[in-house]
């Protein structure tokens, strides 16, 4: 086998078994938000994962990022835990992510970091500006 072959197999191994992975996290997310549960919510998320929320000055959004899992874990809960949206798993940016939606509009899109089985680092989009694509399709 050619070094350039070995390489790419090598590549695709690791992305599907990272995008596996992003999707069990993200998975565990969306079951721990939407049962209030936030023990469960808790063991997805890493000891000292941090969320930087996007509002774009449009939607209430914490100023800094938000650090440790207790902060993440309430912030997730109330936001994603709100009866009125539905979250669903889609590819974003190439992985798998959390797509929030209002009815048929989407007013959030999460995307994580994971590192061995655990959320680290992740990012909400609220921004209506940059959601804008995320509405035409």
């Amino acid at each position: 086998m050619s070094r350039r072959r070995a390489t790419w197999l090598k590549h695709l191994r690791t992305s599907t078994s990272l995008a596996a992975e992003h999707e069990r996290a993200a998975r565990a997310l969306i079951a721990g938000t939407r049962n209030a549960d936030g023990a469960a919510l808790a063991r997805v998320l890493h000891l000292d994962a941090s969320l930087t929320v996007d509002g774009g000055g449009h939607v209430p959004a914490p100023r800094t990022p938000l650090r440790g899992r207790v902060e993440v874990v309430r912030y997730l809960t109330r936001v994603l835990g709100d009866s009125e949206v539905d979250t669903v798993i889609e590819s974003v940016n190439g992985m798998p992510g959390v797509v929030v939606r209002r009815g048929a509009t989407v007013v959030g899109v999460l995307v994580l970091r994971v590192r061995r089985s655990l959320v680290c680092e992740a990012w909400l989009v609220a921004n209506p500006d940059k959601l804008e694509s995320w509405n035409r399709r």
